[in-house]
């Protein structure tokens, strides 16, 4: 099943839905309950969604993370990164960044998934006319980084995240969460 996850996964834009046979042999109900929760998910529907207080409208989530890859002969990670759209969080600008081998630390393409991550919010959200269409506030979730780099990844990504903020006019004032 890895082999086409990959091919679907990456090399054919076809929505699918891998299943191992044995997988069909426990709790069949349960079973067929997650995998149409999954195809639901893949064709754009919205299985569940959080319910939250007010406190959390017109946040943005950013999800970041580096993954490194082990066959050393391509010298390459990749870095995703995710955005809410939405103040259910069910809807997600999501990309990815390649860079050099081994790198924790998101360079300029950082901005440039920012940036686009925000017009779309703005435009998802056409009717939020407080904090001039910008989410008031950022939750930035940060996975892959090791002690020693926290302090240094934070710094960096909070200075990106504000310079591009600021580079999108009109201004906006957003409170950030690293």
């Amino acid at each position: 099943s890895s082999g086409i996850n990959a091919e679907y996964g990456t090399q054919r834009p076809v929505v699918s839905q891998c299943v191992v046979a044995r997988t069909l042999t426990k709790g069949l109900k349960s079973v067929c309950t997650k995998i149409i929760q999954q195809i639901c998910a893949k064709v754009g529907g919205v299985p569940w969604f959080l319910n939250h207080s007010k406190e959390f409208e017109s946040t943005l989530i950013i999800g970041i993370d580096v993954c490194h890859d082990r066959d050393t002969r391509r010298k390459q990670s990749i870095a995703g990164v995710v955005c809410s759209l939405n103040d259910e969080f069910t809807r997600w600008y999501c990309r990815t960044l390649p860079q050099a081998a081994g790198n924790e630390f998101l360079g300029d393409g950082f901005r440039d998934i920012l940036k686009n991550a925000i017009k779309a919010y703005r435009a998802k959200n056409p009717n939020k006319l407080r904090n001039n269409g910008f989410p008031e506030r950022i939750i930035i979730f940060r996975d892959g980084v090791g002690e020693s780099q926290i302090r240094m990844v934070k710094h960096s990504e909070i200075a990106a995240i504000k310079t591009t903020l600021g580079s999108i006019p009109p201004p906006a004032t957003t409170k950030l969460t690293f």
